[in-house]
């Protein structure tokens, strides 16, 4: 009786012991990497305006490069435009463009950020910003409709425009 009371305690002890062995050995699923607020890039530009704009393409890639493209303005009117299409259509939402960007030293840019579907429009501005930093950082927007292209205009209303563009994600 001794021997069977035994049995009985050790054998579910002994059960679980190797469920536990074998549960080890078997791979274990991988846990899903953290999703990325900003996962579409400026992948083409064009160039619009009556201003002077140099290196626009410079806006093109996923993240910071320390090449930047320029729009100036140096008098009243002047100013320019790169518009880009973003690799994917980003969904609407709060702080869903982000661009990298500065004004030069002594400079207070206007800006204006449209947004689109199509690069024929219609163009939606959802930012008219000032930028006057002189170091360069991630400015956020908020698009409350998705998107596919991104248009960012600086323009002299009688402070002249001097922004420096080093990427645009969304």
């Amino acid at each position: 009786m001794k021997t069977l009371k035994k049995l009985l305690v050790i054998t579910p002890v002994l059960a679980l012991l190797c469920l536990a062995m074998f549960a080890s050995l078997t791979p274990q699923a991988k846990a899903a990497p953290l999703a990325t607020p900003y996962f579409a890039y400026v992948t083409s530009n064009s160039v619009f305006g009556s201003g002077q704009v140099n290196n626009p393409g410079y806006i093109v890639g996923p993240s910071p490069d320390g090449y930047f493209a320029q729009i100036y303005g140096g008098n009243a009117g002047d100013g320019g435009e790169i518009a880009g299409q973003m690799s994917a259509t980003v969904a609407g939402g709060s702080n869903n463009v982000a661009i990298y960007q500065y004004s030069t030293s002594g400079y207070y840019s206007n800006e204006i950020i449209y947004v689109a579907t199509s690069s024929s429009g219609p163009w939606t501005q959802i930012a008219n910003p000032t930028i006057s930093s002189s170091t360069a950082q991630w400015y956020y927007y908020s698009s409350s409709s998705a998107y596919t292209y991104v248009a960012i205009a600086g323009y002299d209303t009688g402070n002249s425009v001097n922004i420096h563009i080093d990427c645009v994600q969304g």
